[in-house]
C-alpha cells in the first residue's frame, strides 16, 4: 500500500488544525471576559479534542493559561492559584520564559482575590519586569491593568494612573506579537481607568472613559455590565439620577447572561449600593440580602463583609440601630479571623457611630479606640506589602544589571581581537569618520539647523536610535520634546539653541531631524519630569519655535513609533490619552 498520499494529507492537515486551534483560543480569550461560563465549557471541549489529536507543548500551555484566567473571572481563586503555579513551573521546564509573566499575573490576581497583597503586589512587579524583558506587550498590558486596579483600591493613585496610561499606550502593540497568549479586552482597561478617575474625584472624566469602553465591540456580557454599573455609580454621585437609573436598568437586563453565582452576587451587591445612593433603600436592602446569601454559600468572606457593611448603612438609614449593630459585629468577627484590618477599621467606626446615636457614648469611645488600633495594623500591613514590592523592584533592577554585565562580558570574550589588528582597525575607522564628517560639512550650507545641532557625522534619527538602545539596555526612562521652528534666521536659531542649552542638563541634547524640526532628547526623564521641563522651556520658545509634541520611551518603541506618538500627543494635548 502506498502511504505517500496519506502522509501528504497529514502534512497538509496538521498546520490547518493548529491554525484553527489558535483561532479558537483567540476567540476564547475574549469570551472568558464576556461570558466566563461559556468560555469554560469551550475550553473543556477543546481540551477533549486535543486529547484525541495531541497538540504541541506551547498550545497545551496556552490552554492552561486561558483556563487560569477563566477561573479568575468565575471567582474560583484557589483553582486559579493551582493552575498558575503549575503553568509557571511548566513554562520554566520547557524554556518558554515568555509565558511566565502571564501565569504570574494570574497568580497575583488570585492572591488578591483572597486579599493577600503581600504576595500579589511583588508578583505583579515581577510580571511587568519579565513582560518587558521578554517583549510581550500582551503580558505587559495584562499585568499593568491588574496592578493599576490594585493601586486604585489602595489609594495609590499616582502609580495607578501611570500603569493604566502605559497599558492603554501599549495596547496597539498587542496584535503585533508573533505568538498570541492572553490579553484583556481594551474595554476592561478603559473601565479600570474610569474607575480610577471616579475614586480619585475626577467624575466627569471617569464617566467619559467608561463610555469609551461601552463603544468597544468587545463590550458584551460581563464586560458591558461592569461598564454600565461603573457609569451608573458615577452618574449617581454626580446627582444625575435619571442617567444613573437608565444605565442601571440596562445593567439589570444583562443579569440573565451572567451564569456564575459568584459574579452574579457581585453584580447584585453593586446594584444594591447604587439603589441605596439613588434613595431606594428598601430595594437596596432586598438585593443586598440576596447577594449576602450567595457569598455565604460560596465562602466569599471578603465580599460578605463588604455586603454586610452596606446592609448596616441601609439599616442605619432606616433607623434600625439593632440590626445595623448585628451586621457590623459579624463584620468585626470575620475581620479578626481573616486579619482584614481595613474592613475591621470601617466596621468598628460605623459601630461606634451607631452606639453614639443610641446614646451609648462610653461604648462608642471604646470602639473608636479599637478602630484606631485596627487602622494602625492596616497601615502596617500596607507598608509591609509596599516594602516587599520595593524589594522586588530592587532585585529586578539588580538582575537586569547583572544580566547586562554578563552579556557584555560574553561579547567581549567572543569578539576579542589581536591588539595590533584592533588598533589598526580603529585608526582606519576614525580616519573614515573624520573624512566623512568633513565631506558632509563641506557639502552643506554653513547656517543649516542640522549643522547647528548635530556635531558628529550621524543623523538626528541615528542619534535618537542610539540613545533609545542605551535607555532600554540600562532600564532607565527617556523622553523627547518635538520642536517646530517658526523662524528661519540662522542667528536667531543659534541664540535659541544657546538659551535652551543653558536651561537643559549636560546629559540632554538637541538634535535636528529636518530643516524646520528639532528634537530635545531627555535621558533619565520620566513623563512627570518631561512635563516640568516643558513648563521650564515654554517661555524661551516664542516666537522662534513651538512645541509640536512630546512622548516618553516604552520598551517596544522604535524611533519611528516614538516620534509618531510624540506628534499625536502634540495634536491631542491630552494628558490621559
Amino acid at each position: 500500500m502506498d502511504f505517500r498520499p496519506l502522509l501528504l494529507g497529514l502534512l497538509l492537515w496538521c498546520p490547518a488544525l493548529l491554525a484553527n486551534t489558535e483561532a479558537t483560543m483567540d476567540e476564547i480569550n475574549t469570551l472568558l471576559y464576556q461570558y466566563p461560563q461559556q468560555a469554560n465549557e469551550q475550553l473543556l471541549q477543546l481540551e477533549q479534542k486535543l486529547k484525541q489529536t495531541p497538540a504541541d507543548e506551547q498550545t497545551q500551555l496556552r490552554l492552561s493559561m486561558l483556563k487560569c484566567f477563566t477561573q479568575l473571572e468565575l471567582g474560583e481563586f484557589q483553582a486559579a492559584i493551582n493552575l498558575a503555579q503549575w503553568g509557571e513551573a511548566r513554562a520554566k521546564q520547557l524554556g518558554l520564559e515568555q509565558a511566565r509573566p502571564y501565569f504570574m499575573s494570574c497568580l497575583a490576581d488570585a492572591y488578591s482575590g483572597f486579599n493577600d497583597l503581600e504576595h500579589a503586589m511583588p508578583l505583579l512587579d515581577s510580571a511587568v519586569f519579565l513582560a518587558r524583558h521578554q517583549q510581550q506587550p500582551q503580558a505587559l498590558v495584562m499585568a499593568l491593568r491588574f496592578r493599576g486596579q490594585e493601586d486604585t483600591e489602595n489609594d495609590n493613585f499616582s502609580s495607578a494612573i501611570e500603569d493604566l496610561r502605559l497599558a492603554l499606550d501599549a495596547y496597539d502593540d498587542i496584535m503585533k506579537q508573533e505568538q498570541h497568549w492572553a490579553w484583556p479586552p481594551k474595554a476592561y482597561v478603559l473601565a479600570a481607568m474610569g474607575n480610577l478617575l471616579y475614586v480619585s474625584g475626577d467624575l466627569e472624566r471617569g464617566l467619559e472613559y467608561n463610555q469609551k469602553g461601552l463603544e468597544d465591540p468587545a463590550a458584551q456580557g460581563k464586560i458591558r455590565q461592569v461598564l454600565l454599573l461603573n457609569s451608573a455609580r458615577i452618574a449617581a454621585t454626580l446627582k444625575n439620577n435619571s442617567l444613573s437609573a437608565s444605565l442601571l436598568k440596562q445593567a439589570k437586563q444583562l443579569l440573565p447572561e451572567i451564569k456564575s453565582a459568584q459574579q452574579l452576587a457581585i453584580s447584585y451587591a453593586i446594584i444594591a449600593s447604587i439603589e441605596f445612593e439613588l434613595g431606594d433603600v428598601s430595594n437596596a436592602e432586598n438585593i443586598a440580602l440576596v447577594a449576602l446569601n450567595t457569598f455565604e454559600q460560596q465562602g466569599s468572606e471578603l465580599h460578605a463583609m463588604r455586603t454586610r457593611r452596606l446592609l448596616a448603612e441601609v439599616y442605619l438609614q432606616q433607623g434600625k440601630l439593632q440590626q445595623a449593630s448585628e451586621q457590623l459585629e459579624k463584620v468585626e468577627n470575620t475581620a479578626y479571623k481573616t486579619n482584614s484590618y481595613y474592613e475591621l477599621k470601617v466596621a468598628l467606626t460605623m459601630l461606634a457611630q451607631s452606639k453614639a446615636r443610641a446614646g451609648e457614648f462610653k461604648s462608642a469611645y471604646a470602639l473608636m479606640e479599637r478602630a484606631a488600633e485596627a487602622t494602625a495594623k492596616a497601615n502596617a500591613n500596607a507598608n509591609t506589602a509596599q516594602l516587599l514590592q520595593y524589594k522586588a523592584r530592587l532585585a529586578q533592577q539588580s538582575a537586569a544589571s547583572t544580566q547586562a554585565e554578563l552579556i557584555e562580558e560574553n561579547l567581549q570574550q567572543k569578539y576579542r581581537f589581536n591588539w595590533l589588528y584592533t588598533i589598526m582597525l580603529m585608526l582606519t575607522l576614525i580616519l573614515v569618520i573624520v573624512a566623512l564628517a568633513l565631506f558632509i560639512r563641506s557639502s552643506r550650507p554653513v547656517t543649516t539647523p542640522q549643522q547647528v545641532t548635530n556635531d558628529g557625522a550621524f543623523s538626528g534619527m541615528e542619534l535618537l536610535e542610539h540613545a533609545m538602545q542605551h535607555a532600554k539596555r540600562g532600564n532607565y526612562p527617556l523622553s523627547v520634546i518635538l520642536l517646530s521652528l517658526v523662524v528661519e534666521d540662522a542667528q536667531t536659531l543659534e541664540q535659541l539653541r544657546s538659551q535652551l542649552e543653558l536651561s537643559l542638563r549636560e546629559t540632554d541634547s538637541i538634535l535636528a531631524l529636518h530643516a524646520d524640526e528639532w528634537l530635545i532628547l531627555l535621558p533619565y526623564t520620566s513623563h512627570k519630569g518631561l512635563e516640568r521641563v516643558m513648563t521650564q522651556l515654554n517661555p524661551l520658545l516664542a516666537p522662534t519655535a513651538r512645541v509640536a509634541g512630546h512622548a516618553s520611551l516604552q520598551q517596544f518603541d522604535s524611533s519611528t513609533s516614538l516620534l509618531k506618538r510624540a506628534s499625536c500627543r502634540g495634536l491631542s494635548q491630552s494628558s490621559l490619552a
